[in-house]
């Protein structure tokens, strides 16, 4: 993936509005890494910068050429009306009028309600990581069980007889 998202680095390396960067989540971009959200690598993000998204499309040079173009650059709100349809800048005025105190209210609980989200779906998943490796050790010791009983012998003793019903019937 890193020759494509250099070459597309190097395509809008020009552009007043579309930013294709990397930043090194190890070392100096370690601090900006943890702000927006990555937790694996390497991850695509894109977006109002106060709030990315994953890009969970192909990563050859085609598919993030081809997204890059359709996605990237100015969208719809507070900074580019004049790209807003009449609803979405009546929507716009709406949560402006709410002023910042509100505005950060409002953020400040929605943040809260995705964080309780996350920490349910851990607490959940970690259930589920403890089930399946008893499930697992279950079912090892089910196999190993099973071929203490000399299945191996029981099978090659199976198809010995197999193989003598076979000749009888040709004959």
């Amino acid at each position: 993936m890193k020759p494509s998202w250099d070459r597309l680095m190097k395509e809008f390396e020009s552009s007043e509005t579309v930013l294709v960067a990397d930043v090194d989540c190890t070392a100096e971009g370690e601090a900006l890494c943890n702000k927006v959200g990555v937790t694996g690598y390497p991850t695509l993000k894109y977006g109002n910068p106060s709030n990315l998204n994953d890009y969970e499309g192909a990563r050859d040079y085609d598919a993030l050429l081809e997204f890059a173009n359709t996605n990237l650059g100015p969208t719809c709100g507070p900074d580019h009306m004049d790209l807003c349809n009449d609803a979405e800048k009546a929507k716009i005025g709406l949560v402006m009028d709410k002023g910042l105190e509100q505005l950060q209210i409002d953020i400040a609980e929605l943040d809260q309600i995705i964080k309780s989200a996350e920490e349910y779906f851990e607490s959940e998943a970690s259930k589920l990581d403890v089930l399946f490796e008893k499930l697992r050790e279950q079912t090892l010791a089910t196999i190993q069980n099973a071929n203490k009983e000399d299945l191996d012998l029981l099978k090659a003793v199976r198809d010995h007889f197999k193989k003598k019903i076979t000749k009888h019937e040709e004959l």
